[in-house]
């Protein structure tokens, strides 16, 4: 990656307006205007496209959110952030990305990226979590990054979790709190904002709450216990934002409410038994969580009324416009207007802060590495359960290797060759037609959700086959369903320096 100073990237040295003569946040501006204040959104579907460019002249939100669609090559990002800061001018803009590493990334597979939190958390110390954090936040900055909605505060508390998974960094919560804090502190010292997700916690749903409301039954005191002791964490340590989930929670709401429109866990608990003083922002409103139930306009104005102060949207679309419309209209009742008055303190503080941290940083290069070696680091954090040495006595066998179409790097089956091995790779799509003709068969599942049935099904059939190896690169629970596989491998992150782990410890030292 070509190193980029500050100079290049240009966009984060624009000066803030003034915003004690109104240029940011005011209750004189223009009503549309101050309400697009409150929204962070995405880029439309296909672009800027004129109405949006108009949006950005006339009634600029606070915050972008990017995605690897909207710039393709990172080295398309920082010119597309100098657009959009250039449109929004003079108000000024926080660019966001998601960026947590893993699963979750728009850096790769340009950069290294940091493996998921899963991975850190089995093998990783504090002091290493930071440096990748700071390493993380150091690229984003030197692309005119502001915010990076990392890390996650979770705990894994439950393993079919479609949602989180391996993007926590352990089920204890002492292990989440220590490390998601060093990552968020990585972050600041990188140059960017960190921000604490998802409150109060989404670590024990089974549900996805991009498709339906996730509810929990967990008593409080259960809650304080486990989910509640890394956001302490995050708040003691003053991360400057979190996050709010869509989770209804039984414990605080008897109606099934999702936790951004609850007053009682954005408000109550956030503000008052947590102490939070920096910004609260929504998970993605177009979630169906939230926007199946309560449409666009109701949840936006609700979420700001339940204590949020920012709402925020992965695109922007009609919907997203609809509750501009309904936020700007609720400006006119004075107890409404006052709530949002508490929110565009906390926002022009933000802007402060995000000043000071990028300030602090200097006209350093963005890194050209990480800070180590991320194939090692996968190799200590890889869980084996069976009989390896059996596998390996197999190395001159011929093996089928199913696995899936990789975004980017060497396949598994290439770098099992690469070590001596006589493997062929087969897609899932065919592999279904060849695994019965195969005795030794090793099976690669990385996706955060749990198979299919048509994908259990063809792993009982590995399993089955006289020497097989079932490896999770995604979502583990599955491989205690295949106790019959000779080699289980909990792998956690997909990217290729766990790939290049996984074939080591699978296939043993090379001579």
């Amino acid at each position: 990656m070509k190193a980029l100073g500050r100079g290049e990237m240009g966009a984060r040295a624009a000066p803030l307006v003034d915003t004690s003569r109104g240029g940011c946040f005011s209750a004189e501006m223009a009503t549309l205007a101050r309400a697009a204040r409150l929204f962070h959104t995405g880029l439309p579907r296909d672009g800027i496209t004129p109405a949006f460019e108009r949006l950005l002249r006339d009634s600029p939100p606070s915050g972008i959110l990017l995605f690897r669609r909207d710039f393709e090559r990172l080295d398309r990002l920082a010119p597309l952030v100098r657009r959009l800061r250039s449109l929004a001018a003079p108000a000024p803009l926080l660019v966001s990305v998601d960026e947590e590493g893993g699963f979750v990334s728009q850096l790769a597979p340009d950069v290294p990226v940091a493996p998921s939190a899963r991975v850190l958390g089995r093998a990783a110390s504090a002091r290493q979590v930071e440096a990748l954090g700071e390493y993380t936040g150091r690229v984003l900055l030197a692309a005119g990054v502001d915010i990076d909605w990392a890390p996650v505060f979770d705990v894994d508390a439950e393993t079919t979790n479609p949602v989180i998974g391996p993007r926590a960094f352990s089920p204890d919560p002492a292990v989440v709190g220590r490390l998601g804090v060093a990552f968020a502190r990585g972050l600041m010292a990188g140059g960017v904002l960190s921000c604490a997700k998802h409150f109060p916690g989404h670590g024990e749903t089974r549900a996805d709450s991009h498709l339906v409301l996730p509810r929990s039954d967990t008593p409080r005191e259960r809650l304080e216990a486990r989910d509640f002791p890394p956001f302490h964490a995050a708040v003691a340590d003053r991360v400057p934002l979190v996050m709010v989930s869509h989770v209804h929670f039984a414990a605080f709401d008897a109606e099934p409410v999702p936790a951004t429109l609850s007053p009682v866990v954005s408000r109550d608990l956030l503000r008052q038994a947590f102490g939070f003083q920096g910004c609260a922002v929504t998970d993605a409103m177009e979630m169906k969580a939230v926007s199946g139930t309560y449409g666009a306009g109701p949840a936006a104005r609700r979420a700001l009324e339940a204590g949020c102060d920012v709402l925020l949207y992965g695109a922007w679309t009609p919907e997203t416009e609809e509750a501009l419309r309904t936020v700007a209209a609720a400006l006119e009742e004075p107890a409404f207007a006052a709530r949002v008055t508490q929110a565009e303190r906390r926002l022009e503080r933000l802007f402060d802060q995000r000043a000071a941290v990028a300030g602090h940083v200097g006209d350093a290069p963005a890194p050209q590495e990480p800070p180590l070696d991320l194939t090692t680091l996968c190799s200590r954090a890889l869980q084996l359960e069976g009989d390896a040495a059996a596998v390996r006595a197999a190395s001159r066998a011929r093996w089928l290797v199913v696995e899936p179409e990789w975004s980017a790097g060497p396949t598994l089956a290439s770098l099992l060759a690469e070590r001596g091995w006589q493997a062929e790779g087969a897609s899932w799509e065919s592999a279904a037609g060849v695994v019965d003709r195969h005795d030794h068969v090793l099976v690669a599942h990385a996706r955060r959700v749990a198979p299919t049935p048509e994908e259990a099904a063809l792993l009982a059939r590995a399993a089955g086959r006289p020497v097989s190896v079932l490896v999770a690169f995604g979502q583990d629970a599955f491989l205690r369903d295949h106790p019959r596989a000779r080699l289980r491998v909990s792998a956690g992150d997909p990217g290729e320096p766990m790939r290049r782990a996984v074939a080591g410890r699978v296939t043993g030292p090379t001579v």
